[in-house]
């Protein structure tokens, strides 16, 4: 071998050793990331479990001490409500594959990135899973009541406001997901 031949390969082996470096670092940093919003996700998702289950158990109450049945036939809904609430949470839950250590960077990148797609696919459909079939329940309930009607509109109103509250939250904590999508195309991209 001639001197040449040795600084080409010298060359070629530390730019080898660079681009592992950088690809393993890539993937450490996004593996760190994944388990923060993991381990976040699944403290929201016990939250909320924990918050149906006490709507099921009182509004399983009430749906006993109410005598009037609009009222009755609200707390039932909002029973059922909670129980899809639930189902919902724990089926986004479960449909997480586990991550393959064997497969390719790319490969546990891209799985990365279907999770956190999913995850943000939920939070933008809040209205239709969460909002809309609590709030639907608790306006039946109202509506049924026998409370003064300046009662009943003040409490449409809490309702209604505590709805968007909740609806504008889950959307901006799903753009806030949109940067590490990009983070993730980026770390995509450079293992490519």
């Amino acid at each position: 071998m001639n001197e040449d031949n040795l600084k080409s390969l010298w060359k070629n082996s530390s730019q080898k050793e660079t681009i592992s470096f950088n690809q393993y670092k890539i993937v450490s940093e996004m593996n760190d990331k994944m388990i923060e919003f993991e381990k976040s996700i699944k403290k929201r998702n016990m939250r909320e479990i924990i918050a149906a289950i006490v709507v099921i158990i009182f509004f399983s109450i009430q749906t006993i001490r109410y005598e009037l049945f609009l009222q009755k036939l609200g707390a039932g809904l909002a029973v059922l409500a909670a129980v899809f609430i639930i189902f919902k949470l724990l089926h986004i839950q479960n449909s997480k594959k586990p991550i393959t250590l064997t497969g390719s960077i790319k490969e546990q990148l891209q799985h990365s990135k279907d999770y956190l797609l999913r995850e943000q696919k939920l939070l933008k459909s809040v209205l239709f899973w969460y909002v809309l079939p609590l709030m639907v329940p608790l306006f039946i309930i109202t509506i049924g009541s026998d409370y003064p009607l300046g009662i009943q509109i003040a409490y449409l109103v809490f309702i209604l406001g505590v709805s968007i509250f909740v609806y504008y939250i889950n959307h901006k904590a799903a753009k806030k997901l949109d940067t590490q999508l990009l983070e993730l195309d980026d770390a995509i991209r450079g293992v490519e």
